[in-house]
């Protein structure tokens, strides 16, 4: 077996033909898609059974239940646990392939043999919405967010490359997804997804970083990532913030891992960023609480500056322990530029 799909089937009853039609049409042989129903309480998987009905073609589909919901990280690993394939691949049940597309990367996965990760080439769309009986784009679109560089090559074995193109969170997309991904090298190096956790992703690549070896580079576009618009509710933004609190512990038990400079600057973008989401949301009681629990999970940095930052780091550090109305302030729009601007002078 080649390779290995995984679809984590939950509430994607809206897309989810989209997604495994653009699946059915791959024309590779000796392909599995796996489809883990997450306990989904809508028609989801009975929907995908339907569709599966009368299959024909070259890859083989086999679904695979949670008996209570559990989340998307818990999906994938039973996927990657069930797999068969040489490779994995991460499919959200609301995005899609392209045509062709896993040809695309199987083919730079033959040029490079036992390489560790194929990164593909990704479009983004917005999903339409109905609108007075006509369909209309749900919201604008950076549609080459996660497109790939001009400058990168098409195949490198030079990991302090690697690890620093992985954490700098620009060269390379912060997703598990599109990316084939060799199994035994996942597997032996234990990158497992923590469960419970929303933006599961980006703890992920935080981790692999250190362990990539070799990583290819496919120019086709393989994948469409599609973003939808709506409401946020309250709940989903209290996860969130709950969610960062768990990934920033995580990466912070792992800042002596090399490179250590960049890892602290990874823990302190990504520690502002929720703490300009935790002044937006809650109660002033919340938000004094929430702003004391993110002070003590970067307390290691406080207690161990880094020597070629020290001063750096203590200002921007020191933004956590501002008063709430000073931090209403500056975590504006047009004023917390000024805390990312310094981040860019932080010495890696």
């Amino acid at each position: 077996m080649k390779v290995s799909l995984i679809i984590p089937v939950y509430r994607v009853s809206a897309y989810l033909e989209r997604c495994l039609m653009s699946v059915m049409n791959q024309d590779v042989e000796d392909i599995e898609c796996l489809l883990i129903d997450d306990s989904s309480d809508d028609d989801s998987i009975h929907q995908a059974k339907a569709l599966l009905t009368g299959y024909e073609g070259p890859l083989t589909f086999r679904c695979l239940r949670h008996p209570a919901n559990r989340g998307l990280s818990a999906a994938r690993n039973t996927g990657v646990e069930a797999a068969k394939g040489e490779y994995l691949f991460f499919l959200d049940g609301d995005d899609a392939l392209t045509p062709g597309a896993l040809n695309a990367l199987l083919r730079t996965a033959a040029r490079h043999p036992n390489v560790d990760i194929v990164q593909g080439n990704t479009l983004v769309e917005a999903d339409s919405t109905l609108i007075n009986s006509h369909s209309k784009p749900a919201l604008n679109v950076d549609r080459l967010q996660y497109s790939l560089g001009r400058d990168l090559p098409a195949f490198t074995t030079q990991q302090p490359w690697l690890v620093n193109a992985l954490l700098e969170r620009k060269k390379i997309p912060v997703t598990s997804w599109n990316k084939l991904i060799r199994r035994s090298w996942f597997i032996e190096n234990g990158l497992w997804f923590t469960e419970g956790l929303l933006h599961e992703d980006e703890l992920w690549v935080f981790l692999a970083a250190a362990n990539v070896s070799s990583l290819a580079f496919c120019r086709d576009i393989t994948y469409v990532h599609y973003l939808r618009g709506g409401s946020i509710m309250r709940s989903q933004v209290d996860k969130s913030i709950l969610s960062w609190f768990e990934i920033i512990k995580h990466m912070v038990d792992h800042l002596e891992v090399p490179p250590v400079a960049l890892r602290r600057k990874v823990v302190l973008e990504v520690a502002f960023c929720n703490l300009v989401r935790i002044i937006k949301q809650g109660s002033q009681e919340e938000v004094a609480e929430r702003l004391k629990h993110q002070r003590q999970l970067l307390q290691p940095l406080i207690d161990h500056p880094h020597p070629s930052n020290k001063l750096l780091e203590q200002w921007l550090l020191s933004w956590f322990n501002y008063p709430t109305w000073l931090l209403n302030i500056l975590c504006r729009k047009h004023l917390k530029g000024l805390y990312l601007r310094s981040l860019s002078c932080y010495n890696t």
